[in-house]
């Protein structure tokens, strides 16, 4: 069962952080000048960037083929 709860755990800290980066790419203000949907797609394309970064991460360091497999699909 550590397989199952090795991806649970993953899976878990990657929805908590996907839910702040966009909580955190709706909630501020755009810098003066800069429209909202700018500063949105910014903010998405950084979160999209380590998401991917991420699922590298748990490509090569996972411990399980479960967490491998799941990193790669991140990717």
């Amino acid at each position: 069962m550590r397989t199952n709860g090795n991806t649970a755990l993953l899976a878990a800290g990657l929805l908590v952080w996907g839910g702040m980066a966009a909580a955190q790419a709706t909630a501020t203000r755009p810098a003066p000048g800069v429209s909202a949907a700018h500063t949105f797609m910014v903010k998405a394309a950084q979160a999209n960037m380590a998401e991917v970064a991420l699922g590298k991460l748990a490509a090569e360091k996972g411990q399980s083929d479960e967490v491998k497999r799941y990193g790669q699909h991140m990717v």
